[in-house]
């Protein structure tokens, strides 16, 4: 039976466990939906189908009461993430392979693990160490396992990563005072509005747009989006951001599962291994006293 702290974490963990699914299996619709239509076409479709998703609950819960200093906030927020993150990560896409975008992603917790410690000035424990450290080793082998070579997409991807670090470690003090389903909304609608100029720039010919395009976007608008994002915004009100970071690791997991299965991407033994190091790794840091 789960005791203490587990117990009591038990709904923010299963709340992340669907964010790496979603989000995991994100790369391979990503993929899909770019080759048919523009890398800022298909982030405005997700978050403006988002965004419509979430307008009941906006309805009824009414607009989120924030001070101007607090709209202010969110809006930094919100052009990291979704503003940067995801214009670097669609870009990225298109010159790299969805494994190597994934695994690269997996770099996040490493670099959340230290801004967090910078943040609040306190050095992590040494279980957090570890489990980083092990999960890095798994990124390292999925690497080394087949997943293409280096190139410019996966620099993009670095820069989204960076962008990914900064939201979380600010989300997670910023959930204090915002909750995590008016943070989700707003996050939605800022998506939706920064890359509108974008789409209209290159509207889509939509009698060429096949149904898979455009049922890849419609899952990466219903799960990948607003399921993923509510998850993930309710778990770091929960739980530590270097916790939920750690998370993080095992979307490669999905992503190389997905791309394999999908797109026929190939996976080494060296992938398989890192992976399952990955899901330990994640495991160990849920456990108690982690």
């Amino acid at each position: 039976m789960l005791r203490g702290r587990s117990a009591a974490y038990l709904p923010a963990y299963l709340a992340l466990c669907a964010s790496v699914l979603f989000w995991g299996l994100s790369f391979t619709a990503s993929k899909i939906a770019l080759q048919s239509l523009s890398p800022f076409a298909v982030l405005f479709l997700r978050f403006a189908l988002a965004f419509v998703l979430l307008l009941p609950l906006a309805a009824r819960r009414g607009l989120p009461r924030l001070s101007l200093t607090g709209h202010a906030k969110v809006l930094a927020i919100c052009i990291l993430f979704p503003g940067c993150y995801f214009a670097l990560e669609i870009l990225g896409l298109r010159l790299t392979t969805a494994t190597n975008a994934s695994l690269i992603a997996a770099a996040i917790p490493m670099m959340v693990l230290a801004l967090s410690s910078l943040a609040s000035r306190v050095f992590p424990g040494t279980r957090s160490v570890a489990g980083v450290a092990a999960s890095l080793a798994g990124v390292v082998l999925l690497v080394g396992g087949g997943g293409g070579p280096v190139n410019a997409g996966d620099a993009m991807m670095l820069g989204a990563v960076s962008s990914a670090s900064v939201y979380m470690v600010a989300t997670s003090r910023l959930c204090e005072s915002v909750s995590p389903v008016d943070l989700t909304m707003l996050q939605m609608f800022w998506g939706a509005v920064f890359f509108l100029p974008f789409f209209l720039s290159d509207v889509p010919r939509w009698d060429a747009v096949p149904l898979a395009a455009l049922a890849a976007v419609a899952g990466l608008g219903i799960f990948a989006t607003v399921g993923a994002f509510l998850a993930y915004n309710f778990a770091l009100s929960r739980v530590p951001a270097a916790t939920a970071a750690l998370f993080i690791n095992a979307v490669p997991v999905v992503a190389v599962a997905g791309a394999a299965l999908v797109l026929g991407e190939s996976v080494g033994i060296g992938q398989m291994a890192g992976g399952g190091l990955i899901l330990a790794s994640v495991y160990a840091s849920a456990r108690p006293g982690a």
